[in-house]
């Protein structure tokens, strides 16, 4: 049996939506489908490599240009599947 250790309830999307992930400073980007996403964070799967990239702070960007983003830092990684907390999330939740 897993144990659940997550603060915030997750929403699941079926085929995964469109994103990206983006260096604050605009140097490089990535394709990635959003797998999951709550209050606090969000799982995605990354298309192309992440080796070299700044991943201690970023922005997960949902859709096409513009839209919704948070700023972001990796939690985890595995393959090609990285866990994201949204920075920010827990102040506002104290």
């Amino acid at each position: 049996m897993r144990v659940q250790r997550r603060d915030a309830a997750r929403i699941r999307f079926e085929k995964g939506y469109n994103g990206n992930i983006v260096a604050v400073d605009g140097t490089w980007h990535r394709k990635c489908f959003v797998e999951d996403v709550s209050r606090t964070g969000a799982k995605v799967t990354v298309i192309g490599p992440l080796d070299g990239l700044t991943l201690d702070e970023f922005f997960l960007v949902f859709g096409g240009r513009g839209g919704a983003y948070r700023r972001c830092q990796m939690r985890w990684f595995n393959g090609d599947t990285m866990g994201l907390r949204f920075l920010g999330s827990a102040e506002r939740t104290t």
